[in-house]
Formats: structure tokens, C-alpha cells, sequence
């Protein structure tokens, strides 16, 4: 093999140049992009998250919703090691280990699950739950029927009827953010709506809209697009919350803001 090319560098020297720079080029654009988009996430963490934790457990952009009106809602089941799988599909949204692992099987492909992690499921994909604790989290109708299997789960949340939904196609996000003592979120806005959960400590909820609302656990609250928005942790203790986003995937995602 070695003595083929010798031939063609021999006979074709400048051919073989302009392939090794046409080569070259291309993995020096690869290596950028992916700079670019690791760079653009930093830049997107670093606008929400002020002296908070930020992190993205999943996320997928859509080109259909499922009808007006919309809301979150969760429910939990705990499935025991050998209990029965339950096999079910229903609206777009997310499976969630809050303290375990879990197991789900999504369309033929098992993906396990550590505690707080996340994965995302598409509209109508039937997919199998095995052992652990996981939260069925579904954009929803209000006041919709729990999915095949579920009948008996307990119900984490069902957010108020969600606002400011853009025009498909959107980006679905499912965020955790940990707010240190005395930390805070950056002031801004979303191109689209969002959703909190509260899972640990207290926090002082501050929008545009409603002004500052102490929460603590289990606690919640809706947003719609473009409202600014700051989350304080005042607690002796660090405060945990989720946060559900429809977003407009072309617009910046947390573009600072103020409450004048």
C-alpha cells in the first residue's frame, strides 16, 4: 500500500497537497463547530446562571405540539426490581430519575438511567419501563387522563395552563439549576415559556409579572415568553429547582434583562 502512494506522490504531488489541505480544512471546520456549539452553551449557562448550577438533563427540538392548551404534568412510580414492565406511549416529554437508576426501553433501545438524569420521548414512541423510580413527565392537556400503567402513579405536578408558546418548530428543554447560599440566577428572559418545580430548600421567585413570591418544595410557577425573571436562594441551605422551557430555537436562549 505504502508503495501506491509513493507512486501517486511521485506522479500527482500537487493532487496529493491539495487533498491533504482539503482534509486538513475540513477537521480544522469540524473542530470549530464543535468549539462554537460548546461555546454556545457555556455562553447560554453563563446568561441564566448567574452564581448558580445549571445543567441541561435534556432536550430536542420538535416541529409539532400536541393541541392547545398545554401543561406539564409528572407522575411517579416506584417499580420494583422483578415487577411487571409497563409499556405504554403517550405525549412528547420526559422520563426523569429524581434518587435511582432506572430502565426504559425506547423504541427497541434500552437506555439506563442514573440518578438525575433524564431522557427525552417523542410523541406516540412507545417505550418500556423496567426497575427504579422514575417521573413520567408529558406536555399535556389539562386535566388529561394518565397514560396505560400509570392509573396508580402518584402525581408530582400539573403546571398551570402554559403562555407565550412560540410557532413550531420549538426547542423543548428540561433544566436542573442548585442555587448556593445567598446565590442567584442572572435577571433575564425566554423566548418562549417556562415552568419551576422546587425539589429542595426555599427560594425568592422574582418576575415582571407578579413581583417576588417566597417558594419552597413542591412548590411551582409558570412564565410566559420575554418576562424577566430571577430566582435568590435567602435560605441557610442550598435550593434545588427544575425548570420545563418551549423555546424558539433561532432566538438566544436567556438574553439578560432587568425588572425596571
Amino acid at each position: 500500500m505504502s508503495h501506491f502512494w509513493d507512486r501517486c506522490a511521485s506522479r500527482c504531488p500537487l493532487r496529493i497537497t491539495i487533498y491533504a489541505i482539503g482534509f486538513a480544512g475540513l477537521l480544522a471546520i469540524f473542530v470549530a463547530c464543535i468549539s462554537d456549539n460548546a461555546d454556545d452553551e457555556d455562553m447560554m449557562m453563563d446568561g441564566l446562571g448567574g452564581t448558580s448550577t445549571i445543567e441541561v438533563l435534556a432536550e430536542e427540538q420538535v416541529d409539532t405540539l400536541p393541541s392547545e392548551p398545554h401543561t406539564w404534568v409528572a407522575h411517579e412510580l416506584q417499580m420494583e426490581a422483578g415487577s411487571e414492565p409497563v409499556t405504554h406511549q403517550h405525549e412528547l416529554g420526559f422520563i426523569y430519575a429524581p434518587d435511582s437508576e432506572h430502565t426504559v426501553t425506547i423504541d427497541g433501545e434500552e437506555t439506563r438511567l442514573e440518578a438525575g438524569e433524564s431522557v427525552f420521548i417523542g410523541q406516540d414512541v412507545e417505550h418500556t419501563h423496567g426497575a427504579g423510580t422514575f417521573w413520567d413527565i408529558r406536555l399535556t392537556r389539562p386535566g388529561a387522563s394518565p397514560p396505560a400503567g400509570l392509573e396508580d402513579a402518584a402525581q408530582i405536578f400539573a403546571s398551570p395552563e402554559l403562555e407565550g408558546i412560540p410557532e413550531t418548530p420549538v426547542q423543548i428543554r428540561f433544566i436542573f439549576a442548585e442555587l448556593p447560599v445567598d446565590g442567584e440566577t442572572s435577571v433575564h428572559t425566554h423566548p418562549g415559556s417556562e415552568y419551576i418545580y422546587v425539589t429542595e430548600g426555599e427560594i425568592d421567585y422574582q418576575n415582571a409579572i407578579v413581583g417576588t413570591e417566597p417558594m419552597t418544595v413542591g412548590d411551582d410557577h409558570s412564565l410566559p415568553a420575554n418576562t424577566a425573571v430571577q430566582k435568590r436562594n435567602p435560605d441557610g441551605g442550598p435550593a434545588v429547582f427544575l425548570s420545563w422551557f418551549i423555546v424558539d430555537p433561532d432566538e438566544p436562549f436567556a438574553p439578560e434583562a432587568s425588572f425596571e
